[in-house]
């Protein structure tokens, strides 16, 4: 069962995040908020692409979930691209508007990347290898349209080696 903090609601509530995903885009520049306390990747339904929409399906007991805009009942899933991640994972489908959210435990466990938070920024590491690095929107780390910066590729981040360019 997904419960954010009880203080997660300024998220939601906060205009200048807020307004980013009321532009709502295809899945090749799609946001997601990267959640450590998400059990399940989260799509909303009015997000998926036609190719997405092809992999809809019933997961095979609803979940029951509580959002920071009350409970709610996820009923399918399907596979959704993450550019930045250049891979597919399935998500939980939500119906209305939601933002997507990737579970950095679904990462960890499922695909053994690894997730790390420092004052710098936040990175995840596949096991290539390879460091995406997660946006910073208000003290939330988000995945855009992939992005390495020059910086980390060239001298690595505090406890991360630098990566090899591709």
């Amino acid at each position: 069962e997904l419960r954010p903090p009880k203080d997660f609601n300024f998220f939601f509530n906060d205009t200048a995040v807020a307004t980013s995903f009321q532009d709502w885009r295809p899945a090749d520049t799609r946001e997601y908020v990267v959640d450590t306390g998400a059990s399940y990747h989260l799509v909303s339904a009015e997000e998926l692409t036609d190719n997405e929409r092809k992999t809809l399906r019933p997961l095979p007991e609803p979940k029951k979930m509580e959002t920071a805009n009350g409970e709610t009942e996820a009923a399918r899933e399907a596979d959704i691209y993450v550019q930045s991640l250049r891979m597919t994972i399935p998500a939980m489908v939500l119906e209305g508007r939601t933002p997507a959210f990737i579970s950095v435990g679904r990462l960890v466990s499922d695909y053994d990347m690894t997730f790390v938070w420092l004052a710098q920024g936040a990175t995840i590491t596949l096991p290539s290898g390879r460091v995406v690095v997660c946006e910073q929107g208000v003290n939330v780390p988000m995945l855009t349209a992939a992005k390495v910066r020059k910086s980390i590729v060239k001298k690595g981040l505090p406890g991360i080696a630098p990566m090899a360019t591709e």
